[in-house]
């Protein structure tokens, strides 16, 4: 059985979530195309799944790969956070800080699918694709 959105909630259908997607490649290629595919190929390489995917569904894994890449909190920090998540927070118009999401990002996909819900944007693992994607990592 579906879930209803309560008021002020929106449920994000996988065809919304590739719509999202899309936005997030073409704003961050389009900001920094050299920082976007170096950071999509080592991504499809040791996580398996492109740069994009990893953000949803192991935003942890990826942060942990651009800090590896990068070898500097800084840099890391100002790529996570204004390349891929302040966009997140522009296309989906929610009322979150990009310091939550920053955290909830990096505790994992579970904490930053609940920090979106709670900012009434219901992402299910279904629609984002996570579910063999993380398992086949595992």
């Amino acid at each position: 059985m579906k879930s209803i959105p309560m008021l002020g909630e929106v449920l994000i259908s996988p065809m919304n979530i590739e719509e999202l997607k899309r936005y997030l490649h073409d704003y961050v290629y389009s900001k920094s195309p050299g920082i976007y595919l170096i950071i999509d190929r080592i991504s499809k390489t040791r996580l398996g799944v492109s740069l994009i995917d990893a953000l949803f569904c192991m935003p942890d894994k990826l942060y942990e790969l651009i800090s590896s890449i990068y070898n500097d909190p800084i840099t890391t920090n100002f790529i996570f956070k204004n390349l891929f998540l302040k966009p997140i927070i522009l296309k989906l118009e929610v009322n979150i800080p990009v310091e939550d999401l920053y955290q909830a990002a990096k505790e994992g996909r579970e904490k930053l699918l609940d920090l979106l819900e709670r900012g009434g944007i219901k992402l299910s693992e279904q629609a984002v694709g996570c579910e063999e994607r993380a398992a086949s990592y595992s």
